[in-house]
């Protein structure tokens, strides 16, 4: 069994030495791959999707209205807190992102 740990980023696929998948500095596997824009979503990566659920989701089914709320506030504190010194833009989305699910919430309840 051939065991190959090189995967391109964009497509998983393993990457050969050969003339079609030849690993570059990027880490791509063809120049589709490296012609293609990778997205990256830091404020929501695919990891916290793991299992079937979503992170959140998970969290908001264990917590009390009163308790995802705090929680909530707390992260958005959190990333509004470090956005001068950390992530700057990055952290703004990341507080928004959970200020976003807070008022959603909100708004759901209050119908």
């Amino acid at each position: 069994m051939i065991v190959n740990n090189n995967r391109c980023e964009s497509c998983d696929q393993i990457m050969l030495s050969t003339p079609l998948f030849i690993k570059n500095k990027k880490g791509y596997c063809s120049k589709t791959c490296l012609d293609e824009p990778l997205v990256v979503d830091n404020i929501n990566p695919k990891h916290y999707k793991i299992g079937g659920i979503e992170t959140f989701d998970f969290i908001e089914a264990k917590l009390s209205e009163e308790q995802l709320s705090g929680f909530c506030k707390g992260l958005i504190f959190k990333y509004l807190a470090r956005s001068d010194h950390k992530g700057k833009l990055e952290d703004l989305k990341k507080a928004k992102w959970y200020l976003d699910k807070l008022i959603n919430k909100l708004d759901k309840s209050n119908v």
